[in-house]
């Protein structure tokens, strides 16, 4: 990993620890992102416990094309047309059909709870669900 950093800087790595205290050392080795698979599985087995049609709908549209649904992350360029606009005036004159489930702006902030009035900002991301066809309207449109 401190080669891979060393010779790509840019380079998005992700890494994989057995315990908590690892990720600490995994991110100063250069990793962007560490996953505890152990911790990630324990969450699917609550979620599947607990909220059983949560589970299912989510591994019907990560999983299988059954929807034909899928979530995206968006990112919006500062000269697309969508930025400035709110995501109803979006909806409309672009036709998007799309859900967007959330907004993470240029600051870090996320938005978990957008709603129509909520401005779309340049530099931020979008996470949608929708069509294929719909979601790339919506990447088109943002990367402009």
């Amino acid at each position: 990993m401190l080669t891979a950093r060393s010779l790509r800087p840019d380079l998005a790595i992700v890494a994989r620890a057995d315990i908590e205290e690892s990720k600490p050392k995994l991110r100063r080795d250069g990793a962007n992102r560490v996953i505890l698979p152990y911790h990630i599985t324990g969450r699917r087995l609550v979620t599947m416990l607990v909220r059983p049609d949560v589970a299912d709908f989510l591994d019907e549209i990560t999983h299988t094309s059954g929807l034909e649904l899928l979530l995206e992350q968006v990112q919006i360029a500062p000269t697309s047309p969508l930025a400035g606009q709110t995501l109803a005036a979006a909806q409309t004159q672009n036709q998007l059909d799309i859900t967007v489930l959330a907004c993470k702006h240029a600051d870090g902030q996320w938005n978990t709870r957008p709603g129509g009035t909520t401005v779309i900002q340049p530099h931020s991301r979008i996470i949608a669900l929708g069509t294929l066809e719909h979601l790339q309207r919506i990447i088109e449109l943002a990367r402009r």
